[in-house]
């Protein structure tokens, strides 16, 4: 998903083939502190219950760069709109989906050291990448790389050989590489040829 777009939820409630009316709420942890109590990390809220809905939500463009979290959250009609992300709610179900927010229209944050921005210390390449993508780091180490595709699915996780990654068995298509250091984390958008 990319920040400041807008997409839309399509749900239908059935039990059997009975329709059953709900009350929705949609939030995301934007700026990935593990909560959803932020100002803007609500979503989409249903002003009426109903057994089918297309939410429109749109991704903030504040929102960091990398996988993120959306709960989703509906409850029967007769308990009222859905307020709370957590907790109980009477005859309701909670859902967390792993979402990948990129190219943000504002740039995400990064950790900066003596002026220089992390993204700066590490280099990526080639990219598109056809067989091997390479990692190089200055004046920073490498501990992690973590390579997600587009639903947030980890597809390589390496520990040991950090200075690149065999990706002549991946699909085409686009990836998010996650490299992490002693200095902090930042991500790249990885093309496969």
């Amino acid at each position: 998903m990319t920040a400041a777009e807008s997409y839309e939820v399509i749900l239908d409630f059935k039990q059997g083939d009975r329709f059953i009316s709900q009350f929705i709420t949609i939030w995301m942890d934007v700026n990935q502190d593990g909560d959803f109590e932020d100002s803007n990390e609500m979503l989409y809220q249903s002003d009426l219950a109903q057994s089918s809905f297309i939410a429109p939500i749109t991704i903030p463009e504040t929102a960091i760069n990398g996988p993120t979290t959306m709960r989703l959250r509906s409850g029967w009609s007769a308990g009222g709109q859905i307020s709370s992300p957590c907790g109980y709610w009477a005859f309701s179900e909670t859902e967390d989906y792993e979402l990948i927010v990129t190219e943000a229209s504002v740039k995400a944050p990064t950790i900066a050291f003596d002026e220089v921005a992390l993204v700066d210390l590490i280099k990526v390449y080639p990219n598109p990448v056809v067989n091997e993508l390479f990692i190089k780091a200055k004046d920073t180490k490498i501990k992690q790389l973590i390579l997600y595709d587009i639903l947030g699915r980890v597809i390589k996780n390496n520990k040991q050989n950090i200075e690149k990654i065999d990706s002549s068995s991946l699909k085409s298509g686009m990836y998010l590489l996650e490299v992490k250091t002693n200095r902090g984390r930042v991500f790249y958008r990885i093309l496969k040829k």
